[in-house]
Formats: C-alpha cells, structure tokens, sequence
C-alpha cells in the first residue's frame, strides 16, 4: 500500500507562551490557573476575531494559524495591549507576561495540526522576544512592513536551536525601523573572523539606500517643479437654455441642445457605531468616532472629589477635579491623552489612577453611554457628550500648573512637612 501524499501549505504562524509559568505555579497553583484561564478568553476571542485557527495548545502555550501576515501581527500586538490592561489590575509578582513569535513559512498538515520549520522557527522567535513583546521573522517584516503603522527594530540574524540556517528577526516597538547595537556587533565580529570586506561594505551601502530611501518617502521632492500660485476663476455664465419643442431657431442658426451639468455624488457619511456595541467589539476608526467629544464625570475613591475628563479630537484631554484640605478652593488641572486599538480605549493623566495608563470598557445603547472595568465591574461614571466636540483641543483651560495664591501655596507645603 503506498504511503499517503504530503500535503503542504504556507501560513503564518503564531507562538505563544507565558513567562515565567513554572516559578507562577510554584507560588500559587490556583491563583495561576485562573489568571491563565483569563487570559486565555483573551488570547483565543482576539485570535478568531482575526480569522486564525489554535491548531495546538500545551499547558501555558498556544500555536495558532494564520491565513494573512497581516491579520497575525495585528492579533499579536492586540493581545499585548488587552493583557497589559489586565495585569495591571493584578500584583506584580502576580502578573503573567507573554512572549509572542510570529512566521510565514511552508508547513505541512497533519489532520488539524501542522508540523514543519514554518512552526519550529516562530517556536523558536518566541523565546527570542521580550515579556509582553512580539518578534516576527524577516519573511513576515517583508509582508507587513508598508501595511501597519507600528514600528519595528531590525535585530539581524539570529542562530537558533535545531534552524540550520540564521533567521533574520525583527523586534515590535511603537519607533521607526532602526537597526539595533547588537546587530551591528554581530557584523563586526564577523568581519574580523574572515568574511570578506566587500560584503561588509555591501551591507553598509545598503543600509544606506534604505535610510536614503526612507528620506526620500517622508521629504518633498526638491526637483520638482514649483506649485503654481492658486488663482480665483470667475464662474462661466450658465450655458444657454434649450429652446422648446415647438420654437423655431433663428433664420440661419443652428442649435445645439446643451447637456446639463452633472451634480456631484455626495461623499459618503462615516457610519455610526452600532447601538449596544462596546468598544471591544468595534475598530480603532469606530472607537475614534466614538470617544471624541464625550465628557466624563466620575469621583475620586482617594478623596472624594468630583472630578471631570474631558476627551478631545486627536489624543488630547483634559483632567480636573477641585482641590481638599489645604488647597480647598482651587481646582487642579491636567492635560493627558487618549489612544485607541481594534478593541481597546486607553487614557493617562498626571494625578488619574497614579498616573498608570487607564483602560476603561465603554457601552454604547442608544444615547446613552456607560462605562466599566476592562474585568466587567460597572463603573459610576456620567458619560455626556459635549457641544464642541472634534475641534476643541485643551489649553489654558486645563494645565498642569496650579495657579494657587501665595498664601494656599505656603500652606500646601507646610502641609506636606
């Protein structure tokens, strides 16, 4: 009986797994289990929302498949982003960090699971990344680089376990592409033990091209032609109208029925986000949409204090709450910011949640907007919309410096002595 035909594909795959894990069980088995349990409704909501498949799982790992370069890289940043809210509700010595690699490789199918260097290698750029950071291999860079708007550090090849080969790694972060220290050690020592100067000074040359190149991308082009000054036209007079059916054109002239102007289409509406969605289920274009505008209202749980978030277009915000004890009478106020993620809305101010980055879940149902903890616990906040929404920016309104009387200001600190 002949043996069966090797099926083959190529697909991206994406490595994960926790750091740490063992030292975390030690500690506390139970506790452990129900954070990874959290995470991982994380982890596998934001895989299939990215049309990827878990292909094979191992106690605190997850292997899953990729049709789209893309699509993985998107998943794996997102996850980094929603389990960093998370930890950040759980002690340090209690949070539980991923290591993600991601790699486009041809891989061959065994019934549901897949076998081959494509998975060995994004295994082994896994172990490469740092706690809560993603590595992709230089295939994958090749597919996403002009497509995302994140950033990436060129961490040059890298010798791996069991690879023949040296793959060429890249690391995720929010800067523009750069080529580490340490590749360009690696590239040095090499020279010296007998590769010849001419491939090292290739390399240097094609660095080179690519910055040249990355100059030219974001720089006008200085050979081209000067823009001609912009000059008002007076409208044309309309054309004349058609005579009627039955009026005859003058002795000798010939008419031509003159067609009419077409109107042009309007441009279309950005759509609404729907009634009952949260922002974990809308994209960052909707979350935007969204968010700009609102004004929150909530009270401070160290003081007591009202305090007042005002959200404005492109990232800005503003912070303020009135001041107790020894500053009564003032109002302190700061201006943050605000950023969005496919699934995720996150605020930071001075004197806000200690001055941590805030991830609050919001709910959209009809006019009214509500707010809760990124674990499903309701939040006391007053969610409105301003009147002046996307145009505003902060500015004297909300600063951060105090404008107190001579007199508050001794006794603030008197008070803190």
């Amino acid at each position: 009986m002949a043996p069966p035909e090797t099926t083959r594909r190529l697909a991206t795959i994406l490595a994960a797994d926790v750091v740490g894990y063992s030292r975390l069980m030690a500690d506390d088995e139970e506790a452990t289990v129900r954070t990874l349990r959290a995470h991982r409704e994380i982890i596998d909501r934001l895989i299939a929302r990215h049309e990827g498949r878990i292909f094979h799982t191992a106690g605190d790992s997850v292997i899953a498949e990729f049709g789209s370069a893309v699509e993985a890289v998107r998943c794996a940043t997102t996850i980094q982003d929603e389990l960093r809210v998370r930890n950040a509700e759980l002690p340090e010595d209690r949070r539980m960090l991923l290591r993600i690699g991601i790699n486009i490789g041809d891989v061959i199918v065994d019934g549901d699971n897949l076998l081959g260097d494509g998975v060995n290698v994004a295994a082994r750029l896994e172990g490469i990344a740092q706690p809560g950071g993603v590595c992709i291999s230089g295939g994958t860079f090749d597919q996403v680089k002009n497509k995302l708007s994140i950033g990436f550090e060129d961490l040059g090849p890298q010798t791996v376990k069991n690879i023949p080969e040296p793959v060429a790694a890249f690391r995720i972060t929010g800067a523009p592409v750069t080529v580490s220290a340490a590749a360009t050690a690696t590239a040095t020592d090499t020279e010296r033990g007998g590769i010849p100067a001419s491939a090292v000074l290739g390399g240097i040359v094609l660095i080179a091209a690519l910055a040249a190149g990355a100059w030219l991308v974001r720089a006008p082009d200085a050979t081209s032609p000067p823009q001609a000054p912009h000059v008002e036209v007076a409208p044309s007079p309309p054309p004349p109208a058609a005579p009627a059916p039955d009026s005859k054109p003058a002795t000798g002239v010939a008419t031509t029925p003159v067609a009419p102007r077409p109107e042009p289409e309007p441009r279309p509406e950005p759509p609404e986000p729907k009634t009952g969605a949260t922002t974990r289920d809308l994209s960052a274009d909707a979350i935007a949409q969204l968010m700009t505008g609102l004004t929150i209202n909530g009270t401070r749980q160290k003081d007591g204090q009202p305090f007042t978030i005002e959200l404005y277009a492109a990232g800005n915000a503003a912070y303020s709450f009135p001041r107790s004890g020894a500053g009564a009478g003032t109002t302190f106020r700061a201006t943050g910011s605000w950023r969005v993620a496919d699934g995720l809305f996150c605020m930071r101010f001075q004197g806000f949640n200690e001055g941590q980055e805030a991830c609050p879940v919001f709910v959209r149902d009809g006019e009214r907007i509500s707010a809760k903890r990124p674990s499903g616990e309701p939040l006391d906040w007053r969610v409105s919309r301003t009147a002046a929404d996307s145009a505003i920016t902060p500015s004297d309104a909300a600063r951060s410096s105090d404008d107190l009387r001579v007199d508050v200001r001794i006794a603030l600190l008197c008070a803190r002595t």
